[in-house]
């Protein structure tokens, strides 16, 4: 009996110096891996930054031979692509409400709700 309350004195004793060292371990980790995010997204920055003046460097001939273009070519580029895509996407948008506008007229006087209207003859007079 006396040996089994030793072993739990003793394990309640580890335990109470081991936990808030565990604390430590695991808010001192934290802090390490939250360290390297912010590093490695630093210089990932750094590198980005350094490539991109590195390349503004390297003549035309180059990097049409690599298959790169110039900044200012690709922002235009990019621009004229926006531009293009916001057009066609404007028409089809056009095309299909139209095509459901004729279709709900459809639905309409099929149903009842709309009379057709009916076609009437232009004399040039105006109505009375």
């Amino acid at each position: 009996m006396s040996i089994l309350k030793n072993i739990e004195g003793t394990a309640s004793n580890l335990l109470s110096q081991v936990g808030p060292v565990g604390e430590r371990v695991r808010d001192t980790a934290d802090e390490v891996i939250e360290y390297l995010g912010t590093e490695s997204r630093q210089l990932g920055e750094k590198m980005g930054e350094r490539l991109s003046a590195q390349l503004e460097q390297v003549p035309e001939a180059t990097l049409k031979r690599l298959n790169l273009v110039t900044t200012s070519k690709s922002r235009r580029r990019t621009i004229l692509a926006t531009l293009i895509g916001l057009v066609l996407g404007a028409a089809v948008m056009k095309l299909v409400m139209d095509q459901q506008d004729r279709r709900r007229q459809d639905d309409r006087t099929r149903s009842g709700w709309e009379e057709p209207t009916p076609a009437v003859a232009v004399t040039g007079e105006l109505p009375q």
